[in-house]
């Protein structure tokens, strides 16, 4: 399950600032020497946070770019344990 908030904000006629921020509820049955067993562990996984500037040429054409950062919120088990973030460009057409 994942809980999920978005939010668009226009600047000027034909400019956008997109958000969105993910919070993961995660079940996962590592083996590990905490969890020898694989028994199922259940909580929060690494959450998101993602921006995106947008500027719509047209009513056909647009173009964007953005980036998506990911904290390591989920802990050792749940989650990644690492900073990450991913750049992103795109366009419409």
């Amino acid at each position: 399950m994942k809980l999920r908030a978005d939010y668009r904000i226009d600047f000027a006629p034909q400019w956008a600032l997109g958000l969105r921020a993910d919070l993961p509820f995660l079940g996962k049955n590592p083996i590990s020497s905490d969890n020898p067993d694989g028994n199922y562990l259940y909580g929060v996984g690494d959450a998101d946070i993602q921006a995106a500037l947008v500027h719509e040429l047209d009513a056909r054409w647009a173009a964007g770019f953005g980036a998506r950062l990911t904290p390591p919120t989920g802990g050792d088990v749940l989650g990644t344990g690492r900073w990450q973030i991913m750049p992103g460009v795109a366009v419409r057409s």
